[in-house]
């Protein structure tokens, strides 16, 4: 199945937000700017303190942890977005094609082959396939661009049956 995609700023910026706010290491970032906060405080000032007065220690740190986490996501899209354009086959059109062993994605600056193992995670929402090839590379299908909703769910489902394919097979090394 061969599909036309064009990747604009919003798919990129959706993309970021779905995966920046799925991944588990994302929520590690304010649990430990949080515990080192804490640990410090607590640290300083040791164990005798009124329990008031450590609630609204702790509910600051929670608050600066959050903002942190909160500005980590900002300056991430700002990055991405940026270093985004055509010209580096991030946006603009790009080409996909399912083959019998993996898939083709074509743009104007490369063509690249990945076989279905290389397919780390295939995650599908609403309105996107994200065809994830590293924990944090992915190539992103739009919905919209498939005139009728069976085609998307079609291209998927060929998706899924080549990356479970894949994924179970052992690569065979030969001695001699």
């Amino acid at each position: 199945m061969k599909i036309n995609v064009e990747i604009t700023k919003k798919d990129l910026f959706w993309m970021n937000s779905y995966m920046f706010l799925t991944t588990s290491g994302t929520y590690k970032i304010p649990i430990y700017a949080w515990l080192t906060m804490t640990g410090m405080y607590f640290y300083n000032v040791g164990l005798n303190i009124e329990i008031m007065q450590a609630v609204y220690k702790l509910s600051v740190f929670f608050g600066w942890s959050l903002t942190i986490f909160f500005v980590f996501y900002i300056f991430s899209t700002i990055t991405i977005l940026s270093g985004s354009a055509d010209n580096y086959g991030v946006l603009g059109k790009h080409i996909y094609e399912t083959k019998e062993n993996g898939f083709i994605e074509t743009t104007d600056v490369n063509e690249t082959f990945i076989n279905w193992g290389g397919i780390y995670r295939l995650i599908k929402n609403n309105n996107y396939i994200y065809i994830k090839i590293a924990p944090l590379l992915a190539h992103i299908i739009p919905r919209k661009c498939f005139s009728k909703d069976s085609e998307f769910e079609k291209f998927y489902s060929i998706l899924k049956a080549g990356h479970e394919s894949g994924t179970n097979k052992k690569i065979q090394i030969e001695e001699k």
